[in-house]
């Protein structure tokens, strides 16, 4: 509220979720339902259910919801420590640890999750009775718009990390397989039907 009012914006609403797996809103009421970094930090897999559950029951029948969360498939813990497979091979304890003495920070390490296991989250959500996939790879129908749209922190990273991730795109896609498997981030937009 206090950097909403530092720049004058008057047309938001804030809300104030009073249960922790209740978003305070009635059935179908968006078109579009954001859920940008959040998945992470939902601890268990019940957990990202229930925000699944709910990101999909006020959406309306034919509108989007858009996911952001960093993917466990990537080999760096870029969100939490910024090491190499320690997301794949150490333990939450151990994660810590490590989390807690480069970041001086104290937190539970992050639950990451992948593309698969978003896409089991839509199909077992009770308000889901169809979804597709609208982006291909990063918000992109197209490759090479990556380039174009390209924004946010440590840019000059995900371009290089784009050019050298080009072939293995290009390789998945001849094989049907979705082309945003492997990247530092899933974002992705999906179509709802109820």
């Amino acid at each position: 509220k206090e950097k909403m009012d530092s720049y004058k914006i008057k047309n938001v609403h804030i809300v104030s979720q009073k249960k922790p797996d209740v978003i305070p809103f009635a059935d179908n009421e968006f078109d579009f339902v954001v859920v940008w970094q959040v998945f992470e930090h939902v601890l268990d897999d019940e957990g990202k259910q229930k925000l699944m559950n709910e990101a999909t029951r006020v959406v309306k029948s034919g509108g989007h919801v858009l996911i952001e969360t960093p993917n466990f498939l990537f080999p760096f813990d870029y969100h939490d420590n910024g090491l190499p497979l320690v997301h794949w091979i150490f333990s939450n304890k151990l994660r810590r640890n490590i989390t807690k003495k480069i970041r001086k920070e104290d937190y539970p390490p992050s639950q990451y999750t992948t593309l698969f296991g978003i896409k089991r989250l839509l199909k077992q959500s009770p308000h889901t009775k169809t979804f597709k996939q609208k982006t291909k790879i990063y918000f992109e129908e197209k490759y090479f718009d990556i380039f174009r749209n390209l924004g946010g922190t440590r840019k000059k990273s995900k371009i290089i990390f784009f050019v050298l991730y080009a072939p293995i795109y290009f390789i998945m896609r001849l094989l049907f397989l979705p082309g945003d498997i492997f990247t530092p981030s899933l974002r992705i937009v999906f179509h709802i039907k109820k």
